[in-house]
């Protein structure tokens, strides 16, 4: 309404709208435009509350702000001097999700703070299927046996009987890897995602042994895990142990 010219500032009394529309342009193609857009247009939000996440897409990027379009009557601004290295890298027309941190005045929202969130509820909700493994780095060890592990920004707790199938003869060997997780359950005292290692090598056994029996007397190379007075113990194609 804004950009049309003082004598035009009117509505078409030509075009037919619903819900209250109103199209103040006089093209000719104005009416197959209307059409087109709310034949398109996404559900608009009622309303935003400050904590909620969105899922949106990038409309405009430069130095100061990021313009993210989560089908709302305004677009959410997201500083981009406060978001990280990997969100400046993003292109417009990528899909984000977005946290929003203000809703009176500008729309303001936060990117890094929306995909970690997101990025958290993802991995609460894995929990329930059990099936879906993650990638994370090891970043280090903490007392009372266990390691905390990154899984894309996130920091979970994976305790030491979870880093393998046997027990680890070097429990600092695995500190800076990446390794395969799957969420086991969440801690609402901690709020803390507990991972394991050893449920991903699980899931791994079922077609390792199926390989195996494929190739009886091919030498494998493997671990010392246990000796016996009986025999000694090795781990070999990474979920595998044999006597």
């Amino acid at each position: 309404e804004a950009t049309c010219v003082t004598r035009t500032r009117k509505p078409n009394p030509h075009i037919k709208t619903q819900r209250g529309d109103k199209v103040y342009s006089r093209e000719a193609y104005a009416q197959e435009m209307y059409d087109i857009l709310t034949e398109h247009s996404p559900v608009i939000k009622p309303s935003l509350n400050v904590g909620e996440i969105h899922t949106g897409v990038i409309y405009a990027m430069d130095q100061e702000w990021i313009t993210v379009d989560i089908g709302y009557r305004e677009s959410v601004y997201v500083k981009a001097s406060k978001e990280s290295e990997e969100v400046r890298m993003m292109l417009p027309g990528d899909e984000t999700a977005v946290l929003i941190t203000e809703t009176k005045g500008t729309l303001s929202g936060s990117i890094t703070g929306g995909v970690k969130q997101k990025t958290f509820m993802d991995l609460r909700n894995s929990i329930e299927e059990g099936n879906t493994a993650w990638i994370g780095t090891v970043k280090n060890m903490i007392e009372h046996g266990g390691y905390i592990v990154k899984v894309q920004g996130i920091d979970c707790f994976m305790p030491g009987s979870l880093a393998g199938i046997n027990k680890l003869s070097d429990f600092s060997s695995i500190i800076g890897e990446e390794i395969y997780v799957v969420p086991v359950s969440f801690s609402p005292d901690r709020g803390t995602i507990v991972v394991s290692h050893r449920k991903y090598l699980q899931a791994l056994i079922p077609n390792a042994i199926k390989e195996l029996k494929e190739n009886i007397g091919t030498q494998k190379s493997g671990l010392v895990t246990g000796t016996a007075k009986y025999g000694v113990f090795v781990e070999f194609d990474k979920c595998l142990t044999g006597m």
